[in-house]
């Protein structure tokens, strides 16, 4: 990044309805996710002076809402659920996100 400089937050996203994923069998690739009522209820990696909780009906609505609120003039809000999210129940470690559960789902459909 030339002339800007890149940081990295991590956000902890909460569910508040089960997620479900729509996985078109002809086209694996094109899965979608359901709208699910979530909350970002805290940042992981940064201290803010006043962090307010985001609530959202999907994932991606949720995170463009937070973007709008804390970041609208540093960052772009368009994004990929399954790549932006990550599943993990330590906290401190994000070894998958929704697209590698995605993939990993769909091959144990597929035996």
């Amino acid at each position: 990044m030339k002339g800007k400089e890149q940081f990295n937050l991590e956000f902890r996203l909460e569910l508040l309805e089960d997620l479900y994923m729509y996985n078109k069998k002809d086209r694996p690739e094109m899965a979608q996710l359901f709208p699910c009522k979530c909350i970002i209820s805290e940042c992981l990696t940064n201290n803010f002076a006043f962090f307010e909780p985001v609530y959202g009906d999907s994932l991606n609505k949720a995170r463009t809402k937070l973007h709008e609120l804390y970041f609208s003039l540093v960052v772009n809000p368009a994004s990929n659920a399954f790549r932006e999210f990550y599943v993990s129940r330590n906290y401190n470690k994000h070894d998958i996100n929704l697209e590698k559960l995605r993939l990993t789902i769909q091959k144990e459909i597929t035996k």
